[in-house]
């Protein structure tokens, strides 16, 4: 049957629209309290919980927008004429535009919000006046990418290797011309009077040959 009112093309954009603005408003509708007193606290250089909501929130509203531009044209189409339809089409054109929505929720958790994150720690490393805290800051952001600092990182593993996994290329042009200090690119066992070093090349390792 079908219904002279009823817009398949409308409803699908409506639905488009409702994951849009749902997307738009989850930075401040779905925050749980210890995420807003972390985001909130007063830190030594930078708030990489805030930093990282802020790029999480920029990564939420270009997609949500994408939707809300994408529901409007759909409905827009039905304005101009295309509105009658069956109750049948209705209900495809909703569930395509649902499919459609949690494609572009998968899009923004798995990939997208990341991707803002990780371009606000290269920036943020570039704007460190002191190079001797990219280890404090790499470790905070890489907690918060769900890329924490292995156990063995300074033993097995520099801080530069884990900016490499982190960042990849941002990290090859962010270091290019610079001169980082030791505990960026070295392990403890070859640091000067770490008990690393000591262990590896005795309790004289630190005298200086003659």
């Amino acid at each position: 049957m079908v219904g002279t009112n009823v817009s398949a093309v409308a409803a699908g954009g409506l639905t488009l629209d409702i994951a849009g603005a749902l997307l738009l408003a989850s930075g401040l509708m779905f925050k749980p309290p210890r995420k807003a007193i972390e985001e909130a606290s007063p830190m030594w250089d930078f708030n990489a919980a805030l930093e990282a909501n802020v790029a999480s929130q920029t990564a939420d509203a270009q997609v949500g927008a994408v939707l809300l531009v994408a529901g409007f044209v759909a409905q827009l189409v039905s304005a101009l004429g295309v509105h009658a339809a069956t109750w049948s089409d209705v209900t495809v054109a909703a569930g395509s535009a649902a499919v459609v929505d949690l494609v572009a929720v998968a899009f923004l958790l798995l990939l997208w919000r990341r991707w803002h994150i990780r371009r606000l720690l290269a920036a943020r490393l570039a704007a460190l006046a002191d190079t001797g805290v990219w280890g404090p800051a790499l470790a905070a952001y890489g907690h918060l990418l769900g890329q924490p600092a292995p156990p063995g990182i300074g033993v097995d593993l520099t801080a530069a290797e884990y900016g490499e996994q982190l960042l990849g290329a941002r990290w090859r042009q962010l270091v290019e011309g610079r001169v980082l200090p030791d505990g960026i690119v070295k392990l403890r066992r070859d640091l000067v009077g770490t008990a690393e070093y000591e262990a590896a090349h005795g309790a004289t390792g630190a005298t200086a040959d003659f």
